[in-house]
């Protein structure tokens, strides 16, 4: 997900698509929306109403005051000597109020505006400028801004050499670019900026994007060389020539162009961030990190996303869990500084961020509830290098795993009768339809192509890490794909790239086809390859996973201790593979006498999650100080996976409550999410800016923050 390098021509934030647009604005041939301008060519010394130069650098305090002073100049000409110099004051004051982006205001002197006179220029420009970056209802704001160009291109009639309509025909297909390009429809984006090429100057700047998001990397390309190198948007065309090696999946073209450009410009915020997607893509991990952190301190090129969002999908990678929570929290804080109407660009994907650490936690109930907001309302892709069904797969295949995930987790509770049977029945049953309705939605998105660069790790130019599937996710293909299907997938990724750091990525992911095809020679002999050449520090989720695979292997081929030194790993690393692979984990209980141990014993024995054999993972119940009942599991080097004190109970449930916390305990990694941590991932301490509808999730909690943060709110 590569993000742009500007967000719009009048410094106004990227927003997003409205399937609407189409009924409102009205499903027309382009030429007819389109047609050629109607004014002719602007004179010399026309007021610079689009900047035709990059915003300079705050530390170049002469060329960044003189560009702020331009833009003031310009806008006082309108108001006081062009387009506004005969309008009434009402009509001033709200051109001043959408300027400064106070957009309340804005909206109460449109509407009155407008009443009066339903064709004014000034309150449909006006008015479609608080549709699309106050309310960020991009359909409506087409349909007024086109009203107004109407409204505008109606002054040619007359004179079309009228500057006063050249000014309002250039200033509204500038707000149509924006909003355009919001919703991601690029044809109609080059279609605009050509009219305002026509009537007033060169700006390949604004077509680059829109040619790059149609795949036309040689138009893109000869945009681009058009303004390269000439002082006006350098920064943008260095981002666009490594996007276009991004999207030809051209990897380490990518990196070197990213490293220039970062080298070039290191205080761009969106530059070092799309350096730390090449790096990733080129398996440079560490360089990625540091990558993504410059990002998070670089104060120039804003962006609408947060470089944490990445940095913490990396972090829960390596299961550096408590680092990618901390991640989240500053990436809220990071949105938080944003204005309001941009967070719908990057919402979809910080909730799938959140969704992974709280899955890492074993909070899959929250995950859930972050998941699907992601699936239900989708980020706007306009200002990103991916596509809406990369996007679209990406939140369907990590939901799929959260709903997986969650229905493993309710059988093991049914199997222990920790939850009513009924009821769980049911539920389980709701998740079955949800599966099949959620593989359903992906499979049909997942193409032939797609599906071998999704086998291809870290493949640029599609899904991945920059949409929050992780490495490990691509083993949950194995349950989505027909493993013929996805050995055929497998089996051209590999012909189509041969980076030394492959082959590894290639054999764990065919060893789980074997498996599933009943080689289980073949699969532990792949597996065991794969353990010696992955990432030990970068792939600690991604090797738990191979783990998990080979001890199945070596289980179901009567080696057990080899079985346990494997599953070890990921007892150690992330036990929730056990559930994601379907799993069972063998135990050897050691219990001292008393009903309650025993019961506490049988109970265990009978998860759907446990089997009993004699060299399975040793698991002691017994009484310990007086009161109390302690569980202990152990690994096959006799470190402590984990413990369980629990205070001895008469009352009914308890035997099943314990196991069932045990359970918990089990999949839950060492460090444990407080309630003050839930609540600053949904993002609750600048919720005021970052949301209109914050649930009640955490609501206690919500409250006490919000009245802490608001003094300090900007």
């Amino acid at each position: 997900m590569r993000w742009r390098t500007f967000e719009c021509i009048w410094a106004v934030g990227i927003i997003g698509c409205g399937l609407l647009g189409c009924g409102l604005a009205g499903c027309q041939n382009n030429e007819v929306l389109y047609p050629p301008s109607p004014f002719e060519h602007v004179a010399d010394g026309f007021p610079e109403i689009i900047p035709l130069r990059e915003e300079p650098s705050p530390d170049d305090e002469a060329a960044y005051e003189d560009y702020w002073n331009t833009i003031a100049e310009v806008s006082e000409n309108s108001l006081e000597r062009t387009i506004l110099a005969q309008g009434s004051q009402q009509e001033k004051d709200l051109f001043i109020a959408v300027e400064e982006e106070r957009y309340a205001e804005a909206r109460t002197l449109a509407d009155a505006i407008l009443r009066e006179s339903p064709d004014s220029i000034v309150g449909l420009y006006a008015m479609a400028r608080v549709e699309a970056f106050a309310e960020s209802d991009m359909a409506y704001a087409l349909n007024s801004i086109r009203a107004a160009r109407r409204q505008a291109e109606a002054m040619a009639d007359d004179n079309p050499h009228d500057p006063i309509g050249q000014e309002w025909y250039i200033r509204i297909l500038s707000t149509e670019w924006d909003i355009l390009t919001a919703m991601d429809r690029s044809e109609e984006v080059l279609m605009a900026a050509d009219r305002i090429e026509q009537v007033y100057a060169p700006v390949p700047w604004l077509k680059t994007f829109a040619w790059i998001k149609l795949e036309k990397f040689d138009e893109a390309r000869a945009e681009v060389a058009r303004y390269q190198g000439l002082g006006q948007y350098d920064i943008d065309a260095s981002n666009s020539l490594m996007i276009i090696e991004d999207k030809l999946k051209s990897r380490e073209s990518s990196l070197q162009a990213a490293r220039q450009m970062c080298e070039r410009f290191p205080n761009q915020r969106v530059l070092q961030n799309n350096l730390g997607y090449a790096a990733i893509f080129n398996a440079s991990f560490g360089e990625a990190e540091q990558a993504f952190l410059a990002a998070a301190d670089a104060t120039e090129s804003p962006m609408n996303s947060s470089p944490y969002v990445p940095l913490s999908a990396m972090l829960v990678q390596q299961g550096r869990f408590p680092e990618a929570l901390d991640a989240i929290k500053k990436a809220q804080v990071d949105r938080g500084d944003r204005e309001p109407y941009t967070l719908h660009d990057d919402e979809a994907n910080t909730n799938l961020a959140i969704a992974s650490v709280l899955l890492a936690y074993n909070e899959s109930e929250l995950a859930m509830r972050f998941a699907r907001r992601a699936t239900e309302s989708p980020d706007r892709a306009a200002s990103t290098s991916n596509s809406s069904i990369d996007l679209s797969i990406s939140d369907a295949l990590i939901l799929w795993t959260i709903q997986k995930y969650e229905r493993e987790q309710l059988q093991e509770q049914l199997s222990i009768g920790s939850v009513p049977v009924g009821k769980s029945l049911s539920r389980i049953a709701s998740l079955q339809a949800s599966l099949w309705t959620t593989k359903q939605r992906l499979t049909s998105e997942l193409n032939g192509t797609r599906l071998v660069d999704l086998v291809s790790p870290y493949k640029p130019g599609g899904v991945g890490i920059e949409s929050q599937v992780q490495s490990w996710h691509r083993f949950l293909l194995l349950d989505l794909v027909p493993l013929g299907v996805l050995e055929v997938a497998l089996n051209q990724a590999e012909q189509a790239e041969q980076q030394p750091w492959m082959p590894p990525y290639f054999q764990a992911l065919r060893a789980g086809v074997r498996l599933r095809q009943g080689d289980e020679s073949e699969a532990l002999r792949l597996a065991d390859a794969a353990l010696v050449d992955l990432p030990p520090r970068a792939e600690k989720l991604y090797r738990a996973f191979v783990a998990t695979i080979a001890g199945q292997a070596a289980w179901q081929l009567d080696q057990p201790q080899v079985a346990i030194d494997h599953w070890s790993t990921t007892l150690r690393d992330f036990p929730q593979a056990f559930r994601l692979l379907d799993i069972a984990v063998p135990i050897r209980l050691n219990v001292q006498n008393g009903e309650r141990e025993q019961a506490i014993a049988s109970c265990l024995a009978s998860s759907s999650r446990f089997f009993e054999h004699d060299q399975g993972c040793e698991i002691n119940v017994r009484p310990f100080d007086g009161g109390q009942l302690l569980i202990e599991m152990f690994r096959n080097d006799r470190s402590r996976h984990m413990e369980l004190l629990v205070p001895f109970s008469s009352e009914d449930g308890f035997i099943e409550t314990t196991v069932d916390a045990f359970h918990q305990k089990f999949f839950q990694p060492l460090v444990e999410l407080t309630q003050g941590d839930l609540g600053s991932l949904d993002g609750s301490p600048v919720a005021a800016r970052m949301r209109r509808d914050v649930d009640q999730l955490f609501s206690d909690f919500i409250l006490t923050e919000e009245s802490k943060a608001e003094p300090d709110a900007p």
